[in-house]
Parts: C-alpha cells; structure tokens; sequence
C-alpha cells in the first residue's frame, strides 16, 4: 500500500511540474509586439 501511496505522490508532483511549464511557456511570448495607443478622454494636466 505504501508503495502505491509514494507512486501517486511522485506522479501528481511530475503533473503539476509539467502543468508549472506549461503555463510558463506562453509567458515569454513577444506581446505586444507593436506600440500601444492609449486614447485617454481626459485632457493633459488634469
């Protein structure tokens, strides 16, 4: 039993470590990669 205990325990810690990566993989995508123009409705100065 303890055997099988440990197995789920390294298999959950290998799915979550992979699920980890694979959230960061899109982190590093070049967004936005062009200038952003913000339209403020509000003039300059306050």
């Amino acid at each position: 039993m303890k055997s099988l205990l440990q197995r789920s325990n390294v298999l959950s810690a290998a799915l979550a470590a992979t699920m980890l990566f694979a959230a960061a993989a899109p982190a590093h995508a070049a967004y936005p990669d062009h200038p952003i123009r913000w339209i403020v409705p509000f003039p300059a100065g306050g």
